[in-house]
């Protein structure tokens, strides 16, 4: 199983780290590229990323927010499923992915 992850994960998970220090924000970008040494992918946002944006939005009656951009990129990726502790950000898109808190699917990565 490949890992998949969208820009818009990394700069919020980021912004946390910045928020600790930038010794923790230097670890966190580590463990991206490992990541990605790993066989993972972090995508970028780009036009068909931008159009499932807007249909999910139309669909669900919903303002632009991170968690439409992370299902919406992760929908385009076809991956399994969404690893979350924010489960209740996501739960209007329950019907259309598999969700999952992160200990469920990382070790399979």
């Amino acid at each position: 199983m490949t890992g998949i992850i969208s820009t818009i994960t990394v700069a919020e998970l980021l912004n946390g780290a910045y928020r600790l220090g930038v010794k923790e924000a230097e670890r966190l970008k580590m463990d991206f590229e490992a990541f990605k040494l790993a066989g993972s992918v972090i995508l970028d946002l780009n036009f068909d990323v931008a159009d499932k944006i807007g249909e999910l939005c139309a669909k669900h009656n919903a303002r632009i927010r991170p968690d439409v951009i992370i299902t919406a990129t992760a929908l385009l990726a076809e991956a399994d499923a969404i690893a979350t502790r924010d489960m209740e950000h996501f739960e209007r898109f329950k019907e259309e992915i598999k969700l999952a808190p992160p200990e469920g699917i990382l070790p399979e990565i």
